[in-house]
């Protein structure tokens, strides 16, 4: 996306890992649907979840979809894989995953003295606003329209669903403590990030000034924004030392 892999590349190469491991050496146009579910089965062995696996496999048919689209594979191959059925709830040996829920907030809560200041506004953000992590982790100032009166409209530059030309429109107001938290790390330049590590790196130097605060400083600079990855690896760590339950993957 914009010149660079989303995270989709990850699941990719982790859904082919279970492939190469028993057919790396197979040709592409002897590949099947018996193999294909052989996969699976590795995949169900291996303690996923139903619905994991079955996107797995839906990735592994779609490599082999753009490999006919461009003529590196035969499209029979494409079309025989395409007959293999998702595994279905109560009908297969693959476990369920467990239903997602709503956080506690007292565990919300229990983690901010661990975290760093644009961390826990990032986090007040996405409460109040219902905002996915990479919206939240790359609002600016001029993102926001604050002509509303009484309810502020988020517009992200970027989202999962704008390859369907959706647009996204994130309102601020419906809790009042949204509009706090952007008038709290709102900057003169509209075109910085409200949320920013390089806040969190100035606070904590502040904060601790000595000879640790000044071998930190002397290493890489911290970039203009989170990754996603970074936001949920500093929330997962919280998350440790508040004792708080916790899940992050890697």
């Amino acid at each position: 996306k914009n010149g660079k892999p989303t995270g989709e590349a990850k699941n990719i190469r982790y859904a082919f890992n279970f492939l190469v491991n028993q057919f790396g050496t197979t040709r592409a146009r002897e590949f099947g649907p018996l193999k294909l579910k052989a996969v699976r089965q590795s995949m169900i062995d291996s303690g996923l979840c139903r619905t994991s696996i079955n996107r797995h496999v839906a990735r592994i048919k779609s490599t082999f979809k753009w490999s006919a689209e461009n003529e590196l594979s035969p499209i029979a191959v494409y079309q025989a894989l395409a007959t293999v059925a998702g595994l279905k709830r109560s009908r297969t040996d693959a476990k369920e995953s467990e239903p997602v829920t709503a956080v506690a907030l007292d565990h919300v809560y229990a983690i901010e003295p661990y975290v760093t200041r644009p961390v826990w506004g990032l986090i007040k953000f996405q409460l109040f606003t219902g905002a996915r992590p990479g919206e939240a982790c790359r609002v600016r100032g001029r993102n926001i329209n604050m002509s509303g009166g009484k309810m502020w409209e988020f517009v992200p530059e970027s989202h999962k669903t704008e390859h369907r030309n959706k647009q996204r429109v994130i309102f601020i107001g419906v809790y009042p403590e949204a509009k706090e938290v952007v008038r709290e790390f709102l900057k003169a330049d509209l075109n910085a990030c409200l949320f920013s590590p390089r806040d969190g790196r100035r606070s904590y130097e502040n904060a601790n000034y000595n000879k640790t605060a000044k071998k930190r400083s002397g290493k890489r600079q911290p970039r203009e924004y989170y990754a996603v990855e970074s936001l949920a690896g500093a929330i997962s760590n919280a998350c440790k030392r508040a004792d708080v339950p916790h899940w992050h993957s890697n």
